[in-house]
């Protein structure tokens, strides 16, 4: 009975290039959130002034518009903070942010 298969599968790699510490010249760009962080909290998803559905997905808050299938993305935050709220009788939202300084 093998304890550890995986250690003769393990082989160290050759011609490892050197350590390079500085940032990539790429920059990543969010294309789509996918998912609704709603496990730890509720009512955080309302309708903005544009129509649009407010959420927060992750450290990301997401504006929805159906009507064009089109996502914009707030990621100024720092922590998880899922809290989006909408003022009664009102279209436009708010978020609770921990912001970068």
């Amino acid at each position: 009975m093998a304890v550890r298969p995986y250690i003769g599968a393990l082989v160290a790699p050759t011609n490892v290039p050197a350590n390079n510490p500085e940032a990539p010249q790429q920059q990543l760009v969010l294309d789509w959130v996918y998912g609704y962080r709603g496990f730890d909290s509720r009512a955080n998803i309302c309708w903005n002034s544009k129509r649009e559905l407010v959420y927060p997905s992750a450290a990301i808050v997401v504006s929805y518009d159906s009507a064009k299938h089109k996502q914009r993305h707030f990621q100024g935050m720092v922590s998880l903070q899922p809290c989006v709220s909408r003022p009664q009788h009102s279209f436009h939202s708010c978020c609770t942010l921990v912001l970068r300084n």
